[in-house]
């Protein structure tokens, strides 16, 4: 008994209470004239929760339904249809990462060119001696930093557009390892 009451004090758990089945997945209808309305999914509450917090325990989900809708079988149901979203969103975010990469790496070239253009073009302002000082240095300074401009969006590109996504990422891949239970709103502490 001991340790079953050690073993639960090392569960993070989030209780997610739903209307309906399908609010697991779709989010319900907004009303703001209702204090406790929720107006994410089932899901994405989840999802928010464990991005917010980063729980490093392990993670027990339960879903609450009404008595008139809840059911003992759909336990396993909605982890496997719980393990099936998360993997569709790991999909989706691989392929976004792979298009940033993609486009990183296309206006890394794109950069790349006209940085050394400017550069060229800076370099041969600079050495022109038919011009006054001031306007050979303004064009000259003024052309490095147009280069340095064309660097500036394939350099955030790479370094930190990926950030974001990865984390997300990480995210339902620790949504797809933590336990899913289903209950009855009744069973909830402080229903009665």
């Amino acid at each position: 008994m001991a340790d079953t009451a050690h073993s639960l004090s090392h569960i993070y758990h989030i209780p997610v209470r739903l209307g309906q089945l399908q609010d697991l997945f779709e989010a319900p209808d907004f009303n703001p004239f209702v204090a406790q309305s929720d107006y994410l999914s089932g899901v994405e509450r989840i999802f928010r929760e464990i991005r917010r917090k980063q729980p490093k325990d392990a993670i027990r989900a339960t879903i609450f339904l009404p008595p008139d809708r809840f059911s003992p079988e759909l336990e396993p149901a909605c982890a496997a249809a719980i393990h099936r979203t998360c993997d569709i969103q790991i999909e989706q975010i691989d392929d976004e990462l792979a298009s940033i990469r993609w486009e990183g790496i296309r206006s890394l070239l794109v950069g790349v060119l006209v940085w050394a253009g400017c550069l060229f073009l800076a370099l041969s302002f600079g050495a022109m001696e038919r011009l006054a000082e001031f306007p050979r240095l303004l064009i000259s300074d003024g052309l490095i930093i147009v280069g340095w401009v064309a660097l500036w969006y394939p350099a955030e590109t790479l370094l930190y557009e990926w950030w974001l996504q990865n984390r997300d990422k990480n995210v339902y891949k620790r949504i797809k390892e933590i336990e899913i239970r289903v209950a009855c709103m009744d069973d909830l502490p402080g229903s009665n």
